[in-house]
């Protein structure tokens, strides 16, 4: 068959096939869709299809054969990329890929072949396509508003059409006549619910980096009025201070200059504590997670030496057998570090000060807490303890509100989440997890 003599089908479905191949090249490309590359092949090899009646007599058998072959290893390519499309993953991964691809090494194994052996190829590639239209209605329900529905009703028109040929006694031949129309159908509708998940995918983006920028700006805000109040307050009085101390001196009181030389020296501790915990805060935003196994009870028991060498009384703590989990261990025993550095202050109050460090008991992913019998807070209060730059007991305990700001960072980092629980009067039981 010459080029001036080939059917308008044959140039229609080479140059709708190849477009839908390319499209799912760029598609894999510009937003890595999973499923997309395989996608590509498969319509590629939809487009060997109509290649080949472009370049071999369509009464041949080898035009046959060559037709089938590449219509089932374009069905099946299709079919990999909407298991991994749909996200399926581990055991059920390679089910769904067995089940997409046993029906076309069917029809391959039909080669060659006659009317009887065409039929068996054609229904088992519509075979295929069936399971692949059961995967996508099975993934809408879980799955809204992305189209997937779309997509299995699109798959079942190849088998429509040959049990609507089988019906009228037609020849299964001329199904290459029509078969266009499905396949265009079928990459539409995938092209199209690939999009529209890009789509959501971006604005879930969007809305993500909208939030961080609302709660960087919310951050910036309680960061000016604590560089106003919580700076501004040691800097005065050291400022105050060291007037008096030069009026001490110049009086020859030494002893006064001296008393107010250690109250200047304090006040500047204060800062350099203040300092240090924001640039820690910033660290915790900008560090790269080092995660390796590392034992929990190893993070704690380091976590306690720094505390002990601070002078705190790590007597109080008592920590119980701990897992070994995924995680950066600097950061991880920060966390510690504040977690039980915050419970050893609020309860250093009580008639026997007590720290429970320890895991809840056969929860997946687990559950790490920090329990203390200390001052405790209101309920209403456990939201805003983890805000920069919050202190529910100003004025009885020292401290800037960070600390338990950058453990809500550190836990948000690794994929977990914290929270507390407590009563006035009844202390408080810090919680987190560590992602999954």
């Amino acid at each position: 068959m010459t080029p001036s003599a080939v059917p308008a089908y044959g140039q229609a479905g080479a140059a709708v096939c190849a477009m839908l191949s390319a499209l799912f090249l760029w598609m894999h490309y510009r937003h890595r869709d999973p499923g997309a590359a395989w996608f590509s092949v498969g319509f590629l090899c939809m487009f060997a299809i109509y290649f080949l009646n472009l370049r071999v007599d369509s009464g041949a058998v080898a035009a046959h054969r060559g037709a089938t072959l590449a219509g089932a290893l374009g069905i099946v390519g299709i079919g990999f990329g909407l298991v991994d499309y749909l996200g399926h993953q581990g055991r059920s991964r390679w089910a769904w890929r067995a089940a997409v691809a046993l029906p076309p090494l069917l029809a391959l194994g039909s080669l060659p072949f006659g009317p009887l052996q065409r039929a068996i190829a054609h229904s088992a590639l519509a075979a295929t396509l069936v399971v692949m239209s059961a995967m996508a209605w099975q993934a809408s329900q879980g799955e809204r508003h992305v189209g997937h529905r779309l997509v299995a009703v699109a798959l079942l028109v190849h088998p429509l059409l040959l049990v609507v040929f089988l019906a009228l006694g037609r020849d299964i031949y001329d199904l290459r006549y029509v078969v266009l129309a499905p396949i265009a159908l079928l990459g539409a509708t995938l092209f199209a619910a690939s999009l529209t998940r890009a789509r959501s995918r971006v604005e879930e983006q969007v809305a993500e980096r909208t939030a961080e920028l609302q709660a960087m700006v919310g951050g910036l805000e309680t960061f000016n009025r604590t560089v106003s109040h919580d700076l501004r307050g040691p800097l005065g009085g050291i400022a105050g201070l060291t007037r008096m101390a030069i009026e001490a001196l110049q009086r020859g009181d030494t002893a006064q200059a001296t008393a107010m030389l250690d109250a200047v020296a304090a006040q500047a501790d204060t800062l350099t504590t203040l300092v240090n915990d924001l640039l820690l805060l910033a660290r915790v935003n900008d560090a790269a997670l080092q995660r390796r196994p590392v034992g929990a009870a190893e993070c704690a028991g380091e976590a306690l030496e720094l505390l002990r060498l601070a002078g705190a009384p790590t007597g109080a703590v008592h920590v119980g057998a701990l897992p070994v989990v995924v995680a950066d261990p600097g950061l991880l025993r920060q966390v510690y570090v504040n977690l039980i550095g915050n419970a050893l202050k609020f309860s250093a109050g009580a008639a026997a000060p007590r720290v429970d460090v320890g895991v809840a008991a056969e929860r997946r992913p687990p559950v790490f807490f920090v329990r203390d019998n200390g001052v405790g807070f209101a309920a209403g209060d456990a939201v805003r303890l983890f805000e920069p730059f919050q202190r529910l007991h100003a004025g009885r305990f020292a401290g800037h509100g960070v600390g338990l700001s950058i453990v809500r960072r550190i836990v948000e980092r690794h994929g977990g989440r914290v929270w507390a629980e407590s009563s006035p009067g009844a202390g408080a039981n810090f919680r987190f997890t560590l992602g999954p």
